[in-house]
């Protein structure tokens, strides 16, 4: 078990002018890489927070922002901080005499029982105290020592503060300090297994040796005895040095810092110490800033208290790691070089598989594989799902824990030979080739990992046996294939503690961590802000979500990097074609060059074949096709256009997984974004053909078939022409045209409908301290468990031919919201601004009429029931109760379905370079709807204009609900940005809100 530790000093943190403020994100930069697989990390301050008694507000804010940005750096971990004050702690401006007395006399004085003398005296330290609450949330019973343990996986650490500046003054004198040992608890001592670090301020040659006894020499000794590190500041010097004891032959190891802050601007410095708490053993490293970055400037191993180094038998070979930590996908990144894999990885989820049903149980985080105690895993995965990146971290982090694992590509099993292999692949991944200790050690510290069996072309009882050989000297197997089943059976048969895992696309929470760890390390260092990260974030997380679409896309990550690269950097090449088109095309092109080797002179023509395949199926209403048809069909398209030899095609197509076969021998697009893509780019051709206006109108029409709504949004994104973008507008906003809008005045039918139950949920509560961060990732969550709940029924159920009429209207308005969003937000820059207008004047409408059509439905189906439960309430019921609660539970349904629809908008619509657009057609339609959305939407993708929001609170503090969803939706603004907390009270005060802090 490691843990981390962060070594601060002399921070000297003022009122104003603090430049370390700006060194936060040099100080984060530098350190994750440390840190990277640390669970739990201890940031400790050895004095001087504060400079001359002042400047503790300020402390707080930067120790805060320091530890939020180490949270959102350093994933997975936990951080705690350990303080204790320095001189600068104390505040000297007030006069005390009897103090002055008392640290004059010091060395005789007598303590008594009640610790008068030293409560005296560490009064100048009431406000470090103060902000020490603050910072650990309660203050020690005992202020001139005191002890902080923890329990790290069955092993303790403790930390041992000693309050050295409790007799500080204005002007010290080395040799003159004093430190009164007899106040010491009795139990404050190192025992057992205990690793326990001495943290203070003042260097032991500041303390006095003119006492009988000797204070320096006792106070040394009793550091010494109970304590294996000492940890201190002051003198503003680096020091890393290890004492023994010849006599007992117990060691010391003493660090201290260079100041963090200090006049000179040009001096700074801290420390990174990882520390194996069973091995007893770690690393330090020293960093000093460096022009305009901290570097590191030492590095070394140390032992603890006379213990071995960590065992280097099996040390692998550093350039075998390089390898399996290399990130194979050319991403570019503006402020950083030599990226790994490490730094940007996210462990995906598996879900368990039933391997006699061939389904899925269960959800599984696939970093708890370095726990799994099973004998044989197999993980199987899709030819892009980070199968091999995930083994090659899994045995990174195998290593981290004192395991030695062994790679082998499943090749290498055909030609297995017993020990030969092993033997062999030992030599090549560690640096030592001591193979007789490997195979004669620990069998549980030992793990293979065997990668592409899907490789293995002979029998399972060939496997069958190379396996149970293997298991002679491996705890366990974990293997990687992207299909299993082939040898399931007979492995099952032969091995009754296996377990089958389905490596699975990422969802909405892992999906943000990998955008959020790409911005980290492309910011720069020196001018990233918690809410530059945030928003960037969210902006691309929302676009790469629209590429995904509804399972268009596997949300694998190297398709969530690559649409991320192509988002930032590409442009596309053909002036038709938008940003997001170009991802789509994009993935094709990698596909085809990276996998099939396809050269640039004939890429054009495979897309036109893919295309008029695509477009082929599409017309004769088929997804999969046999060997037969694909012959037919290249037959017909060779007698227009010059062509490959179709083997070599239908080769190529399937090496770069733009095709799969199954087992049958049949054909189809391997994902649906190929497919529909390729749809699209055809029908773009015909455009202004009879038969691609009535296609575009049949599309227009169907929106409710998953398929036409996604061929019509690729379309979109292919072509700028009028004809597509007025065809899909009008005929999209077609539905519910005989429903009134709604506009949420308080003589709106629907506001009457929803007014008894907005006022029950509604809240008049800002709680000040929500973390954006962690508030989004408890979104993402939600979301991912909404999905997983969704895809359950979608398996569970059998899908009915026609679906229910009212479901189909509801899904077309939808869909038309979020077809017509993609235009306005791809298109925005080469359409007229008065037809964008109008476009989004619609959009509004189309939304509001969606709504009151759902609050009709609501109405009618709450009455029905009503009427039905009439005959069936049995006497002794209270009728009345009855209806209350049916009337209650339709409420709250028809709010959350308007809430639901305006948060489609916002999602749909929302972008921060229309915002005047928005402010027009708010104004134009003049309906409180109206101007809640524009309002919302503006405050989802730019800052939320105080003044807006007092106008808008004025003009709706007699309308109940506007008035609810405006506090809503200001709430959702303070909670998802990293906003100061005077703006949070200013957007309180402007809602009549109270703020908590709790």
């Amino acid at each position: 078990m490691k843990i981390g530790i962060i070594h601060l000093t002399d921070l000297h943190i003022k009122e104003t002018n603090n430049w370390i403020q700006d060194k936060i994100a040099g100080i984060v930069s530098a350190l994750h890489l440390d840190f990277s697989k640390i669970d739990k990390i201890f940031i400790i301050i050895s004095g001087d927070i504060a400079n001359k008694g002042k400047g503790y507000n300020e402390a707080e804010t930067i120790l805060t922002k320091f530890k939020n940005s180490l949270e959102r750096f350093i994933e997975d971990t936990s951080f705690e901080y350990i303080l204790v004050p320095g001189n600068h702690d104390c505040n000297f401006h007030e006069p005390n005499q009897v103090r002055d007395i008392i640290i004059d006399n010091v060395h005789s004085a007598k303590y008594n029982e009640d610790n008068s003398i030293i409560d005296t005296c560490i009064k100048v330290q009431d406000d470090f105290w103060t902000f020490y609450k603050k910072i650990k949330g309660e203050i020690p019973s005992n202020k001139l020592v005191y002890q902080i343990k923890r329990e790290i996986d069955g092993s303790y650490i403790q930390f041992t503060c000693y309050n050295t500046a409790w007799m500080s003054s204005i002007k010290e004198n080395v040799g003159k300090m004093y430190f009164p040992l007899t106040k010491i608890p009795d139990d404050f001592s190192c025992e057992g297994n205990i690793l326990n670090l001495s943290i203070f301020h003042h260097p032991l040659n500041w303390f006095t040796p003119n006492t009988e006894p000797n204070n320096r020499k006792a106070f040394t000794q009793h550091l010494e005895k109970n304590s294996q590190i000492l940890i201190y500041g002051h003198e503003h010097e680096e020091e890393h040095i290890k004492n023994q004891d010849l006599k007992t032959k117990k060691e010391t190891i003493y660090i201290s810092g260079k100041a963090l802050q200090s006049e000179d601007e040009k001096s700074s410095g801290f420390k990174s110490i990882v520390i194996d708490i069973l091995e007893k053993s770690g690393i330090i490293k020293e960093y000093n800033w460096d022009k305009d970055k901290y570097i590191c400037n030492f590095e070394n191993n140390f032992s603890i208290n006379g213990a071995k180094n960590i065992d280097k038998t099996f040390k692998p070979k550093q350039g075998f790691i390089d390898k399996l930590d290399s990130l194979d996908l050319p991403l570019k990144f503006e402020n950083r070089k030599n990226i790994h894999l490490s730094d940007i990885f996210v462990f995906p989820d598996l879900e368990r598989i039933s391997t006699k049903e061939k389904r899925i149980d269960d959800v599984y985080n696939s970093k708890r594989l370095l726990e799994e105690s099973r004998p044989i895993i197999s993980l199987e995965g899709d030819a892009q799902s980070g199968k091999t990146s995930l083994l090659n971290m899994l045995y990174l982090n195998f290593l981290d824990k004192y395991k030695y694992p062994i790679l082998l590509d499943a090749k290498n099993l055909m030609k297995y030979e017993e020990n030969k292999t092993i033997k062999k692949l030992f030599e090549e991944q560690y640096e030592v080739a001591d193979f007789e200790a490997y195979l004669q050690y620990d069998k549980e510290k030992k793990i293979l990992i065997i990668d592409n069996l899907q490789n293995f072309t002979y029998n399972a009882a060939t496997l069958i046996n190379i396996i149970k050989n293997l298991q002679l000297h491996f705890s366990q197997i974990i293997i990687g294939t992207t299909s299993i089943f082939t040898f399931s059976s007979a492995l099952n048969a032969e091995f009754k503690e296996i377990n089958y895992y389905y490596i699975q696309p990422l969802g909405y929470k892992k999906r943000n961590e990998l955008i959020e760890k790409y911005h980290l390390l492309n910011e720069s260092p020196q001018t990233y802000t918690d809410q530059i990260i945030l928003e960037k974030t969210k902006i691309h997380f929302d676009q790469i979500q629209t590429v995904l679409g509804n399972k268009l896309i596997p949300s694998y990550p190297v398709y969530v990097l690559s649409i991320l690269q192509t988002l930032i950097y590409a442009t596309p090449h053909n002036l038709e074609q938008t940003s997001l088109g170009y991802c789509y095309q994009s993935l094709i092109y990698v596909a085809l060059t990276d996998k099939a080797k396809i050269k640039n002179e004939d890429i054009d023509s495979y897309f036109n074949f893919l295309s008029e395949l695509a477009f082929n199926l599409y017309q004769t209403n088929m997804d999969s096709f046999s060997g037969n048809y694909l012959d037919e069909f290249y037959r017909l398209y060779n007698q227009k256009y010059v062509a490959k030899n179709l083997t070599k095609i239908k080769d190529n197509l399937i090496i770069s997984n733009i095709l799969t076969e199954d087992d049958d021998g049949d054909y189809k697009f391997r994902y649906n974004y190929i497919f529909y893509f390729l749809i699209s780019r055809k029908l773009v051709e015909l455009i202004h053909q009879e038969e691609g206006k009535r296609i575009i109108t049949d599309l227009c029409n169907n929106l409710s078939d998953e398929k036409a709504a996604n061929i019509l949004v690729l379309t979109t994104h292919h072509s700028k022409d009028d004809f597509l973008i007025d065809e899909a507008t009008l005929s999209l906003m077609a539905p519910y045209d005989n429903y009134t809008p709604i506009t949420l005045h308080k003589d709106d039918d629907y506001y009457n409908q929803i007014e008894g139950i907005v006022r029950d949920i509604s809240s008049n509560i800002i709680q000040a301290n929500r973390d954006p961060k962690k508030e989004r990732e408890k979104n993402l969550e939600e979301s991912d468990r909404i999905n997983e709940k969704k895809n359950a029924n979608q398996d569970n159920e059998i899908e009915k031919e026609e679906a229910n009429e009212l479901v189909q209207e509801m899904s077309h308005a939808l869909k038309a919201i979020e077809i017509v969003g993609q235009i306005v937000k791809n298109r925005k820059g080469s359409i007229d601004k008065e037809k964008l207008k109008e476009i989004i004047t619609e959009l509004y409408y189309t939304a509001f009429r969606t709504i009151t059509f759902f609050g009709e439905i609501s109405k009618f189906t709450q009455n029905e029931l009503i009427e039905s439960l009439k005959n069936r309430i049995e006497e002794g019921d209270s009728n009345q109760e009855i209806v209350k609660k049916i009337n209650k539970f339709f409420q709250y349904m028809t709010f959350q379905q308007c809430i639901g629809i305006f948060s489609k908008m916002i999602y749909c619509v929302g972008n921060k370079d229309l915002k005047d657009i928005f402010d027009e057609v708010a104004k134009e339609i003049n309906t409180p709807a109206a101007k809640l959305v524009t309002f919302s939407i503006k405050s989802a993708y730019s800052k939320l204009s105080i003044k807006e929001l007092r106008e808008l609170s004025k003009e709706f503090e007699d309308n109940h609900v506007a008035f609810s969803i405006l506090r809503a939706r200001a709430r959702a603004y303070v909670y998802n940005n990293h906003i100061d907390y005077k703006e949070k009270q200013q957007i309180a005060n402007s809602l009549k809100m109270k703020m908590l802090s709790k």
